[in-house]
């Protein structure tokens, strides 16, 4: 099956295979929350400690390496060579990768941190282990749960998985190889990467849930909503193919503005960061109504909103240069 939707995607539309992909991952959550705890609790009590070791474990915090290194590593190196390819001596090669390599800077930005702390401040799910063994209360992954400090600090909540949107960078770099390949060694074996990629992403899932560290949902709603996402940034947002295209221009002709997938990438983050101060804002102001929670609230809604639209005008300015070609 997901094999078949990575074929479908270079044979549908890009629209619409946008909404269906979206619509069936999120239709699907929805039919499986009445049995999201009893499924995460199954699969907890039929751990399978090396499987979901691999998946947990990490160089950057001092373990054997794990699954998610390739993930963390792909966004290090992509962005390392994309400061390196807008240097005037650059090397050819680099410089001709320089509208991937923005794309998956700005796909790792949005995938990895504006996604994940967006959504675990405002919805403030408890994990499984504190359900089980602390007594915390189960809530779904489209509801609020209750302000509890130990699901509320930096990654501590359950919705969504950090580790599963890490991985999502995969699709990512699928996408690269399958559609932004020249005709000649574009072949099927690309669009199978699609499909792997997010099969890769659906074993994170798995692992994490065994672990106890995530309900199933918290995995499957960031691997569709990072993939609704990266489609979105290479077919419209970014529009790689055309940058692909415009690089056959004269210099300083219709060339999109300077660095700017790591100016979005910085709104982006100050957008999600004045969320969060937003959304704790909300939290306080919802338990103890006080004054400065409210001030919190203000202020970060005000920022939030000013970066956004920091964002929209710099990716209009981008677009604008796109749509002639």
């Amino acid at each position: 099956m997901i094999l078949k939707s990575a074929i479908l995607a270079q044979k549908i539309k890009p629209r619409v295979f946008l909404t269906a992909s979206w619509v069936s991952i999120i239709l699907f959550a929805f039919l499986i929350s009445p049995w999201d705890c009893q499924i995460s609790f199954w699969m907890t009590h039929h751990n399978i400690p090396w499987f979901s070791s691999f998946f947990a474990n990490s160089l950057f915090e001092g373990e054997p390496i794990g699954a998610g290194d390739i993930a963390t590593l792909l966004m290090i190196a992509s962005a390392v060579l994309y400061l390196v390819s807008w240097l005037p001596s650059a090397l050819p090669l680099i410089g001709r990768w320089r509208p991937e390599l923005g794309f998956l800077l700005l796909s790792s930005v949005i995938a990895t941190i504006c996604v994940v702390h967006g959504f675990k401040y405002i919805i403030g799910r408890a994990r499984p282990d504190l359900v089980i063994h602390q007594g915390a209360v189960f809530t779904y992954w489209f509801e609020p749960g209750p302000f509890n400090p130990l699901t509320y600090t930096v990654g501590g909540g359950s919705f969504p998985s950090g580790h599963t949107a890490a991985m999502t960078i995969l699709i990512a770099f699928a996408y690269i190889i399958t559609f932004s390949a020249q005709p000649q060694v574009e072949t099927a074996c690309g669009r199978y990467i699609i499909g792997l990629s997010v099969a890769f992403c659906l074993l994170m899932t798995i692992a994490r849930s065994m672990n106890g560290s995530h309900f199933i949902t918290d995995g499957l709603v960031v691997t569709g909503t990072n993939w609704l996402i990266i489609h979105s940034l290479f077919f419209y947002a970014l529009d790689v193919p055309a940058q692909k295209k415009g690089q056959t221009w004269p210099d300083n002709v219709n060339r999109p503005p300077f660095m700017w997938e790591l100016r979005l990438s910085l709104y982006a983050l100050a957008a999600t960061a004045l969320f969060t101060v937003f959304s704790i804002g909300c939290r306080y102001m919802a338990s103890s109504g006080t004054f400065s929670s409210g001030m919190l609230c203000v202020i970060g809604l005000i920022g939030a909103l000013f970066f956004i639209y920091k964002f929209y005008l710099l990716l209009k300015a981008g677009r604008q240069l796109l749509i002639h070609l």
